[in-house]
């Protein structure tokens, strides 16, 4: 029986926690940014998220130094596929 009542968590636990929450600030200044409601504010919030998915990216990256984090390669048909996804809601817009 173990005795410790504390979980060890690994650095591979540690990071996709961080990651996850980095993810999901990211998330809410975005929504925050569009409904401030002084141009002041909006600097300050555009600031965080920009610093925020630098913190995001950073986390990634050494994730994926590590082994932590594996990304699949796209496939050529793939990216013309969302290529052509984007152009056509793209020209929707702008109609």
């Amino acid at each position: 029986m173990n005795e410790n009542p504390f979980v060890q968590l690994t650095e591979q636990d540690m990071l996709t926690d961080l990651l996850s929450q980095e993810k999901q600030i990211v998330g809410l200044y975005s929504v925050a940014i569009t409904e401030a409601s002084t141009p002041e504010f909006r600097q300050v919030l555009g600031n965080n998220f920009t610093n925020t998915t630098q913190d995001q990216y950073q986390t990634f990256d050494y994730m994926q130094q590590k082994g932590f984090y594996k990304i699949k390669q796209a496939q050529a048909q793939d990216i013309d596929q969302a290529k052509q996804t984007y152009c056509k809601m793209e020209n929707e817009l702008t109609k």
